[in-house]
């Protein structure tokens, strides 16, 4: 069982040096975001400001925090709260422009072309039974509350930031609420 707790989590500065990040797991290890094939990653916003430009990269962002804002794709504005997600191209133009109180939001990116990624909230308390067999990669992240993980030899327990690698099969109870995080390699063209 590959689980990657939050005191694990390595701090790295944002390429356009305006922050810091979490990195909970990158793939091949130790690749920067701009030559890795994908990433998962924490990063505290606070305030107004441009996101880093990544060419050649996919992004989902989900707002983890009860806060209100906004961020501008292209100026088209996405408003945001708590659990709300947004998916946008690295060579797109962003910027947060408004945010409420300083806030955490979950970020996966994926080199285009060869991986894609999907995010799903779900409830802990309702349980789940493992990873989507059509992924190559999964990941379960708590998002809030607690988790235990049994994966029929081994068990467990996660604390929000703690994030899993999903094999089959696997139980997973708990309360609040995980992120799954499916990555899938891109169609062939």
């Amino acid at each position: 069982m590959l689980i990657r707790r939050r005191a694990d989590h390595v701090r790295m500065p944002w390429a356009n040096g305006r922050g810091e990040t979490l990195e909970l797991a990158v793939h091949p290890p130790g690749a920067s975001p701009a030559t890795c094939d994908w990433r998962i990653s924490v990063a505290t916003v606070s305030e107004p400001g441009p996101f880093s430009s990544l060419p050649g990269v996919d992004r989902v962002l989900l707002m983890l925090d009860d806060v209100e804002a906004v961020l501008q794709v292209d100026g088209e504005p996405h408003a945001m709260r708590r659990f709300d997600q947004v998916s946008f191209s690295g060579d797109a133009d962003v910027a947060l422009t408004a945010v409420s109180s300083p806030a955490h939001d979950l970020n996966v990116m994926t080199r285009r072309g060869r991986w894609t990624a999907r995010m799903r909230l779900v409830d802990l308390t309702a349980g789940l039974s493992g990873a989507d067999p059509r992924a190559l990669e999964s990941w379960l992240l708590v998002a809030e509350g607690t988790a235990r993980v049994h994966d029929g030899t081994q068990t467990a327990d996660l604390d929000g930031l703690d994030l899993v690698r999903l094999t089959r099969p696997m139980v997973i109870t708990g309360s609040g609420h995980g992120v799954l995080i499916d990555l899938h390699q891109a169609p062939q063209t």
